[in-house]
């Protein structure tokens, strides 16, 4: 209860850079949980963390079906941290779920976007994250927290 009281005395914009946060890292840890069951994984020594060519390699095989799962992760993220961050937030000037599906857009950018895409994805990425991370925040006071 001290840590819940110690959030509830920060200032509102304080508040909010924190829901945004934690927000983030649900968001995230969604993704990263769908990516981590996708039926299609790089091959045995490669990720992306190495910075190998091998990994830019494998991105470029992807099918759309992959594509379609990397992209139900990022959506699925960015709806679920945005409605984390509107629980926490206190009241704000802007949206801080918004916030939180730009964050997790930006995971996706660094760990596949920025690599060969589908034209399509880079669009419908950016605007669904947004659009289902804005929705997120939406659907929260839904939720019986």
């Amino acid at each position: 209860m001290a840590i819940q009281s110690a959030y509830k005395s920060l200032p509102a914009v304080a508040r909010a850079t924190v829901a945004v946060a934690v927000g983030a890292v649900l968001g995230v840890t969604v993704y990263r949980i769908n990516l981590a069951y996708a039926p299609f994984q790089p091959p045995v020594g490669v990720t992306y963390w190495d910075g190998s060519l091998a990994y830019l390699e494998w991105v470029r095989t992807l099918s759309t079906n992959n594509w379609y799962t990397i992209l139900a992760g990022l959506l699925a993220g960015s709806f679920f941290g945005g409605a984390l961050t509107q629980i926490l937030t206190a009241k704000v000037n802007f949206p801080p779920p918004v916030i939180t599906g730009f964050c997790v857009l930006f995971y996706g950018i660094v760990q596949f976007l920025a690599f060969y895409n589908p034209e399509w994805m880079t669009f419908a990425a950016c605007s669904g994250c947004l659009a289902f991370a804005w929705l997120g925040g939406r659907c929260s006071k839904f939720l019986p927290i």
